[in-house]
C-alpha cells in the first residue's frame, strides 16, 4: 500500500532539481518561490520512490517528484515524472505516475491554501499540478 505521508516537515526533503527538471519548471512558467513551496525536487534513487509506495515498474529515474498537497497543509500523496516514461500496455508512454494503490486527493497549491475559505475568491481548476502552480503566481 502506497505510504500516505501526514505530516510535510517529515517528508519534504531540500528542493534539488536537476537542470533538466528546473528547465520543466521554467519552460511552464512556474517561479522559484512557488517551486520550492511546492516542493518539487529530483529523485534519482529507485528505492526512495519504493519507499513512497511506486510500484518497481513505476520506479523510473531520474524523475521529477511532485507532492500532492491536501486542504489542511499536508501532503497526502505523490506524483512522479520520470524524464523515460514506461509505455502501458496500449502502447502509450505514462508521462505521470502515482503510487500504485493510493488514492486520488484533490490538490491544494500551497500558495492558495490561504485562500481556500474564502468564498470571495474565484476557484480555479485545472488538468494538472503544474498548470496550477504555473497559475498560481
Amino acid at each position: 500500500m502506497a505510504r500516505t505521508p501526514s505530516n510535510a516537515a517529515d517528508t519534504v526533503k531540500p528542493t534539488t532539481l536537476l537542470p533538466q527538471h528546473q528547465k520543466l519548471l521554467d519552460d511552464s512558467a512556474i517561479s522559484q518561490h512557488i517551486a520550492k513551496a511546492r516542493g518539487y525536487r529530483s529523485v534519482t534513487v529507485r528505492s526512495e520512490l519504493r519507499r513512497l509506495g511506486f510500484t518497481d515498474k513505476q520506479s523510473r529515474v531520474p524523475a521529477l517528484l511532485i507532492p500532492v498537497w491536501n486542504a489542511v497543509g499536508e501532503i497526502a500523496n505523490y506524483q512522479i515524472r520520470p524524464d523515460e516514461p514506461r509505455v502501458n500496455e496500449r502502447g502509450k508512454p505514462v508521462k505521470y505516475e502515482t503510487p500504485a494503490r493510493s488514492r486520488m486527493v484533490l490538490d491544494v497549491p500551497p500558495a492558495a491554501r490561504a485562500w481556500i475559505g474564502d468564498p470571495s475568491r474565484p476557484l480555479f481548476v485545472t488538468e494538472g499540478i503544474r498548470k496550477a502552480d504555473a497559475a498560481g503566481q
